[in-house]
C-alpha cells in the first residue's frame, strides 16, 4: 500500500509507466507470505524483493526484471554515547572506501551524533 512506503509505491507504479502498462490493482498486501499466497492463487502478479526468492509457493515463479529496479536510500540511527567496538565494525561495513582500522570514535563529539571519524573528518553521525 502506498501508505506504508509512498517512495517506493511510486518507483514501482512508475516502473511499470516505463513499459507502458498501467496495472489493476486488485489487493495491496504488506506481508511477502500473503503476497506469494495471492499470487499462488492466480489472483496476478507481484514485484518483491529478490532476497525473497527463496520462499517458494505451487506454481509461483520468480523472474530478474531487466530493467533498472527501484533503489531505496537507507540511513543508520544508533546512539551518539554508545560508540562499541561492534558499532565501529559496522558502520565500517557501510562505507565504501574506509578500512576499520581507519575508523575511530571521537570521544569528543560523543554528546553531538558524531561517534565515528576518518582522518579528523566526520564520517557519520
Amino acid at each position: 500500500p502506498r501508505s506504508e512506503g509512498p517512495v517506493l509505491y511510486d518507483q514501482i507504479l512508475s516502473l511499470f509507466q516505463t513499459v507502458g502498462l498501467s496495472p489493476h490493482i486488485a489487493q495491496q498486501v504488506t506481508q511477502p507470505q500473503t503476497v506469494l499466497g495471492l499470487v499462488s492463487a492466480g489472483i496476478g502478479l507481484a514485484l518483491m524483493p529478490a532476497c525473497l526468492q527463496n520462499l517458494k509457493r505451487a506454481g509461483v515463479i520468480y523472474r530478474s526484471l531487466q530493467q533498472p529496479t527501484p533503489v531505496l536510500e537507507f540511513a543508520l540511527a544508533y546512539r551518539s554515547d554508545l560508540a562499541s567496538p561492534s558499532l565501529v565494525r559496522f558502520l565500517s561495513l557501510l562505507k565504501e572506501d574506509p578500512e576499520p582500522e581507519d575508523l575511530q570514535v571521537d570521544s569528543e563529539e560523543l554528546g553531538s551524533g558524531s561517534v565515528l571519524t576518518q582522518g579528523g573528518a566526520r564520517v557519520l553521525g
